[in-house]
């Protein structure tokens, strides 16, 4: 890979985390998300392209324009697929999973975060299977106690294990919550 190409990369990075951060602080990321969309399709990086389009989701999502939001989720994941990149392309159903369940669809939400638990567990990406058994336990709290209880443990357990107390802590009242 050429330098040039290499840096262009490592731009198009920075500028998504920065967007991811001011996101996460209320602010206004869509300059920096779109600087690294553009900036990694220069550089021909479909990974990092796609990364771009789930953070501009989320900004889609926070704005309430949520048929654009979802668009971007599965556009994304679409672009990962064709990467074969899977566990990032199930990182982009967790994000679609989350919208579904946000807008009141627990049923799909139910099936994308299955979806994304099957990638997870066969790459051994922890962290990722907890995401997606804690969002299919949410999803499915209504309709099947029993299993969601069951899949919120199992989140609760595995966040434990990664030393995230916080969302073991969450993961666990909301099993405890779940009225059989």
């Amino acid at each position: 890979m050429a330098a040039g190409i290499a840096d262009m990369e490592a731009q198009a990075h920075i500028a998504t985390g920065l967007g991811e951060l001011e996101l996460a602080s209320g602010g206004d990321p869509t300059l920096s998300l779109q600087q690294a969309q553009e900036t990694n399709r220069t550089a021909r990086n479909r990974v990092g392209e796609a990364l771009a389009v789930i953070a501009l989701g989320r900004v889609e999502q926070r704005a309430g324009r949520n048929d654009l939001a979802e668009r971007n989720f599965t556009t994304a994941r679409s672009m990962l697929l064709e990467a074969d990149n899977e566990r990032e392309a199930a990182n982009a159903l967790l994000a679609l999973g989350q919208l579904q369940l946000a807008t009141g669809n627990r049923a799909a939400a139910a099936e994308t975060f299955s979806s994304a638990r099957v990638v997870f567990e066969a790459t051994g990406y922890r962290l990722g299977e907890a995401w997606a058994l804690k969002g299919r336990g949410d999803a499915t709290a209504g309709t099947q106690p029993v299993a969601a209880k069951v899949d919120l443990t199992v989140a609760a357990a595995i966040f434990q294990s990664l030393g995230m107390d916080a969302r073991r802590t969450e993961a666990t009242a909301a099993a405890a919550a779940i009225s059989r």
